[in-house]
């Protein structure tokens, strides 16, 4: 999927610097890496994350909750687990209005155990649960994977 939304990489190493989409200028490091390239893709995915979720909005909640309630959630550690996926919680509720606070209290890579926070947020109602299924995916997968490698590298 990545490869078909931006050009290789190699194709920009001459130039170290190009236009990419919406005008976007990707600044490459020696191996043709780039953090923009990365965050473009990244968009995209949580996007789509979001569109198939609940596409056009969470029907339950727009039938449920009033548009001005406000509400607050905490993200959980349930279990002993290498924390991947912070990162991308802030793409997940700005790509569907933003959030008034999201503080984020555990980077990539901490180690987690049963009953940590890992991020609190406050903001309206109707978004916090039309993002709360797609950030809780993408916590959980990452997680998984990380907490994964690190129990195969710690045990070489």
């Amino acid at each position: 999927m990545a490869q078909a939304l931006l050009p290789a990489a190699s194709a920009l190493l001459p130039t170290l610097v190009a236009t990419g989409r919406e005008g976007v200028e990707w600044r490459l490091d020696a191996a043709g890496r780039s953090a923009c390239a990365t965050a473009c893709v990244m968009n995209e995915i949580v996007r789509l994350a979001l569109e198939e979720d609940i596409g056009t909005g969470d029907v339950t909640s727009i039938a449920c909750v009033p548009e001005t309630r406000m509400a607050t959630g905490r993200f959980l550690a349930r279990e002993p687990l290498t924390l991947s996926g912070v990162g991308l919680l802030w793409e997940v509720y700005q790509l569907r209005g933003g959030v008034d606070e999201l503080n984020i209290l555990k980077q990539d890579g901490d180690r987690c155990i049963d009953g940590d926070v890992i991020a609190t947020v406050r903001g309206r109602a109707r978004t916090l649960l039309a993002c709360e299924r797609v950030a809780l995916n993408f916590l959980q997968r990452l997680s998984g994977v990380a907490t994964a490698a690190s129990q195969f590298a710690a045990a070489v």
